[in-house]
């Protein structure tokens, strides 16, 4: 693999103005929506609950990745500080990937709980895309510790290749998890006794999920160009392509 630091096609201050943008409409949507509960409900759920933390999470990833981009063009940035961003940037981002799909998962629960199969279906997705998030940044993390305390190129040579793995899977697996929540609530919604056009609306509100798909496969696709040639653009983009993601639940 070629390392290359070509300069991003967006600059540093373009790029964190569209990530604070989407952290803000992020949590404005979020605050909407607790609002929203309350007000009728009086009381506010547990997906309620996970999607404050969804928008920490988004937050926290939106520093760690600015931090990655910069570092990579950055000419007094070390070795040693572009391996550990970039492990802090493969955990924040998986738990951005994941805390951003818990609350509609828990939400599927909530409505449709009754049926067994669609429940345990929703636990087995949390608890299977958990452990392998966890699994590749852990990963990624263990090869990118210089255990001699000998950061050189070669070694972050190395660190970049167990990184793009990882994510690579993280992302496909993302995708996979995408798809199967479009189609979880499908049959149970088909089944409702509604007006044929209320019951098509919902299924449009839960097909919306197609524009995740679309954007995981964008993202997909500039990360593989990343472990070719690491180029500093192709990270932007993947990182405001994963970032969209979370903005779309």
């Amino acid at each position: 693999m070629e390392f290359t630091t070509q300069p991003p096609s967006v600059s540093h201050g373009t790029y964190l103005k569209i990530q604070i943008t989407l952290d803000i409409v992020v949590a404005a949507f979020v605050a909407i929506r607790l609002f929203t509960n309350y007000r009728y409900s009086r009381k506010l759920t547990t997906d309620d609950y996970f999607s404050v933390v969804a928008v920490v999470v988004l937050a926290g990833y939106s520093s760690s990745s600015f931090l990655m981009t910069r570092a990579f063009v950055s000419t007094y940035t070390t070795i040693s500080t572009i391996t550990r961003i970039s492990v802090a940037c493969l955990f924040t981002g998986g738990a951005a990937m994941y805390f951003a799909k818990t609350p509609l998962i828990l939400l599927y629960i909530r409505l449709f709980g009754i049926h067994q199969w669609l429940r345990v279906s929703c636990y087995l997705l949390l608890t299977v895309t958990a452990v392998i998030y966890l699994v590749c940044a852990i990963y990624s993390g263990v090869n990118c510790i210089s255990h001699d305390g000998n950061y050189d190129t070669p070694f972050l040579l190395r660190c970049m290749t167990n990184t793009f793995i990882p994510a690579l899977c993280r992302c496909f697996t993302s995708i996979i998890t995408d798809i199967l929540i479009l189609l979880l609530p499908l049959p149970v919604v088909a089944k409702l006794h509604l007006p044929r056009a209320r019951k098509i609306g919902l299924m449009i509100v839960f097909m919306t999920g197609i524009f995740a798909i679309v954007a995981g496969c964008v993202s997909l696709y500039y990360q593989w160009k990343m472990k070719q040639s690491s180029n500093a653009s192709d990270m932007t983009v993947a990182i405001v392509t994963t970032k969209s993601r979370g903005f779309m639940y």
